[in-house]
């Protein structure tokens, strides 16, 4: 938690920026977008046990400055859902002995992508490709069981295990999309993404855990 005064410095200078460069007539736009993130992890202890895609909500804003008619610079500071569903025959302590199950790993986290654009096409059509790092700060972990009770614990109802995870978590987005400007000053945008996860989350010795994602969002963008 000691590095989120961090991100919110280095947002406060992205914007203090944006905001002098809308005087200096350097394009500069704001906005909001939203979507769906298809998230997993990928898992040194995960062979055997299959994984499926666990559904999570985006939400979050978008600081946007021209460089020059081509690129362009976009801060997206975001809340995100994310972490992975695993299946498997697990040979813990229940009440049935050994049982296969299904378990939900549960993550929220701060996110503030760095993404350089390239934009193409007409002036009111224009697709978008992307790259950027990602640094998001875990918020929440939750452990969540469909049916069983494990060694004890009633996890059905979700298990806080925060302590498992490392606070900061680093990806690189990589992506594209397009833009469709619907009047002089608004924007809507589409765009998906792939954000491989770059560092071990796990504060285990034994195992690493990183973090992955499949990204659909939609967006609007105002010119300041």
């Amino acid at each position: 938690m000691r590095r989120f005064p961090h991100s919110i410095t280095l947002l406060a200078s992205f914007f203090l920026v944006a905001q002098n460069s809308a005087h200096s007539q350097v394009p500069v736009r704001l906005g909001i977008d939203a979507g769906i993130n298809f998230a997993n992890q990928s898992l040194s202890w995960g062979d055997g046990y299959p994984q499926s895609y666990r559904f999570g909500l985006i939400i979050g804003g978008l600081a946007e400055i021209g460089i020059s008619d081509l690129l362009y610079v976009q801060a997206e500071p975001r809340y995100i859902q994310g972490g992975t569903n695993i299946q498997g025959t697990y040979n813990v302590s229940t009440p049935e002995g050994q049982v296969t199950m299904e378990v939900d790993y549960k993550l929220a986290c701060l996110e503030v992508p760095l993404l350089l654009k390239a934009k193409l096409g007409t002036a009111d059509f224009k697709p978008v490709a992307f790259i950027g790092p990602n640094v998001g700060f875990l918020l929440s972990a939750i452990y969540q069981s469909k049916d069983h009770e494990i060694q004890g614990l009633d996890t059905r109802h979700g298990l806080d295990i925060k302590d498992r995870y490392k606070s900061v978590n680093v990806s690189l987005d990589v992506g594209g999309g397009v833009e469709y400007r619907i009047s002089k000053t608004i924007s809507l945008t589409g765009n998906a993404r792939y954000s491989l996860g770059l560092n071990n989350i796990s504060t285990s010795s034994e195992y690493t855990t990183k973090l992955n994602g499949i990204q659909i969002t939609l967006g609007t963008l105002f010119n300041l």
